[in-house]
């Protein structure tokens, strides 16, 4: 559990320095809607709503503001992470994440359909559980 919180940590900070950075340059419409693949309302919407920034957008996005990212990759191994689980546990933390066997799936092949929301949860999940009582991930 410790390398799933770890995983996770590590994206949010990533993700709060890209964002951060974002806010302190203004980079011209154009070369956002080249990173972002969006038209100019998305952009508008992601400055008011972060949550709605895609992994993928947040790497590239830091990698154009110089800021090197280890843990987009990181990310990828999420899934795996979760299936390594014990069986009660996995299910009560898709439960709590929301999150069917069928979106782990979509998200297993395509990091970017993470959702914000969802990285949320399963942070705030393995956060809550004290180090003693920490289930060991089974290889």
């Amino acid at each position: 559990m410790e390398q799933i919180k770890q995983v996770l940590y590590s994206y949010f900070q990533f993700r709060a320095a890209v964002l951060r950075v974002f806010e302190d340059h203004h980079l011209p419409k154009d070369e956002l809607k080249l990173l972002i693949v969006q038209d100019s309302n998305a952009i508008y919407r992601r400055r008011n709503n972060p949550s709605l920034w895609q992994p993928a957008e947040i790497h590239r996005l830091g990698k154009r503001l110089g800021i090197w990212d280890g843990q987009y990759n990181r990310l990828q191994s999420l899934c795996h992470l979760l299936e390594c689980l014990p069986q009660d546990e996995q299910l009560q933390v898709y439960k709590w994440a929301c999150l069917t066997v069928d979106k782990m799936i979509a998200r297993s092949q395509n990091v970017n359909n993470w959702q914000s929301r969802e990285l949320y949860k399963l942070l705030s999940w393995f956060s809550r559980k004290p180090m003693a009582s920490q289930t060991r991930i089974r290889r």
